[in-house]
């Protein structure tokens, strides 16, 4: 009986504690797969939201590949592009380097999950919240 008990309670903080510090605001309580591995796909844009305004359709054709090894693809409008893409150092942003830029685009990381990818962009005071699912 003092096993269960134990177990209980140990199972117990370790799911409130796992809870508190969940690394993205609206990611999943845990997960089997890494960071990377749910970040590493071909994703499409599904819905892009400014201010409250859905603003998809100025985005008419966007998809991105991220790749296990930090390459990264990018179809937007009908162009091609490629890079390369890491987190930084506290894996709450995704950086990505496009070919021949000097500019570096930061991503704020929501959700990551093996379905979903939220992420947001700010430029000055304006904030792009970009919905990304699998391809």
């Amino acid at each position: 009986m003092k096993k269960i008990i134990t177990l209980v309670v140990l199972a117990t903080f370790v799911l409130f504690g796992t809870y508190s510090c969940k690394k993205y605001e609206e990611g999943p309580l845990i997960s089997l797969r890494t960071k990377t591995a749910r970040v590493a796909n071909d994703w499409k844009l599904d819905k892009a939201i400014q201010d409250g305004i859905d603003i998809t359709s100025n985005y008419p054709e966007v998809e991105q590949t991220f790749e296990k090894e930090g390459g990264y693809k990018m179809l937007f409008n009908g162009a091609d592009y490629t890079g390369n893409w890491e987190f930084d150092s506290d894996k709450e942003h995704i950086l990505i380097k496009i070919d021949g830029s000097s500019d570096e685009s930061k991503f704020k990381i929501i959700r990551l999950k093996e379905k979903e990818l939220w992420l947001d962009q700010t430029v000055g005071s304006q904030t792009i919240r970009f919905f990304w699912a699998p391809k």
